[in-house]
């Protein structure tokens, strides 16, 4: 039984209408319903409803930081030369490390489920770049899978530059 809100875990939290972009039963935007919505019940709404208003604006706040707090972000920006030019495959090379990489070693190197590759430490565990594009293509048994089905060779290069010379 929902009484006008909607607590879903995709990120939903609200008192007389849906906040979460994700939810299509409650909004009514036609965006996509997220998989598992949970209606509040009408024993727990007027509960929610009778919260002082400030309140439920920092649990609202708390909310929505904890959501952007999981989000990975964009990957630092390539430097621009004296003439103001970007190297075009660190260009690509960044492309490539949001699409792919940013999931594990977050937007900056600075590892989670991956290692740590920021701040000089993949130049100096892999001095030599072969090593590093053949990690990349063939993966680290189990603990990083491979890309070489799903990168070309000019792509791995790109990435393998964008994160020793950027990173």
């Amino acid at each position: 039984m929902s009484y006008g809100g909607c607590v879903s875990y995709g990120g939903c939290v609200s008192y007389g209408g849906c906040v979460s972009w994700r939810c299509k039963s409650h909004s009514g935007r036609g965006e996509q319903r997220p998989s598992r919505t949970v209606p509040v019940s009408s024993e727990l709404m007027p509960k929610l409803r009778s919260l002082p208003s400030g309140l439920m604006l920092v649990a609202l706040a708390s909310v929505l930081l904890a959501l952007t707090a999981c989000a990975p972000g964009t990957p630092p920006q390539v430097p621009v030369n004296a003439s103001g030019v970007a190297d075009p495959v660190l260009v690509d090379g960044r492309a490539v490390y949001a699409e792919h990489c940013v999931s594990c070693h977050d937007r900056d190197g600075s590892g989670g489920v991956g290692a740590r590759i920021h701040e000089g430490r993949l130049l100096a565990k892999y001095p030599e770049i072969n090593v590093q594009t053949s990690l990349i293509a063939n993966g680290i048994g189990g603990r990083m899978p491979a890309f070489s089905d799903k990168l070309a060779a000019d792509e791995i290069e790109a990435v393998s530059r964008y994160a020793r010379e950027v990173l």
